[in-house]
């Protein structure tokens, strides 16, 4: 398949701390039940890719950029702390922006939260445990190890095994994540 390649943004460090000091400054902004920043880390960098199959040889290079942040709230109730997180090949500030004020939104909620008695319901996940559950299942859901047979899946090709509300799309081309 063709791939594009992303343009590398080279930042310099004076405008990571930068743009690291506006993000901590949002966050005491967005609401004084914000304490503190625990964490804050920006990184980037290329990925260099090498795949080997029989006699062919392909390598490419894409670009990275992640970024973390984790902040702590305090109610009359409790402290709590929320982190969130962003990962890409694409440069994005606003998502990133949206993400550190996604992290103060948990962390107030969690820090009003109370213990209630124990019951069984119904559970919605939000998208970023939803994922680390589905990392657990990672390998049963390779096309490759389905095909090889090494999956628990191997003989449910073209069967329903989830319900209908549930799709998963395996594509490693999409352009604006880190490992297409």
């Amino acid at each position: 398949p063709e791939l594009s390649n992303q343009p590398f943004k080279k930042l310099t460090s004076e405008k990571i701390l930068t743009f690291l000091e506006e993000l901590e400054e949002l966050a005491f902004n967005f609401d004084p039940a914000i304490k503190r920043v625990e964490k804050i880390k920006f990184a980037f960098g290329m990925n260099k890719y090498l795949l080997y199959r029989e006699s062919l040889e392909l390598t490419w290079e894409t670009p990275f950029y992640s970024f973390v942040i984790s902040v702590v709230a305090k109610s009359d109730k409790k402290e709590a702390s929320a982190y969130e997180w962003f990962e890409g090949a694409v440069l994005d500030w606003e998502t990133i922006k949206e993400r550190t004020l996604l992290a103060c939104k948990k962390a107030i909620a969690l820090s009003k939260a109370e213990k209630t008695k124990s019951l069984k319901t119904s559970v919605l996940f939000p998208p970023f445990i939803a994922v680390e559950l589905l990392d657990l299942l990672k390998f049963s859901f390779s096309g490759d190890e389905v095909l090889k047979g090494r999956s628990r899946l191997k003989d449910k090709i073209e069967k329903k095994i989830f319900s209908k509300k549930i799709n998963l799309l395996d594509d490693g081309l999409r352009e604006d994540l880190p490992e297409s």
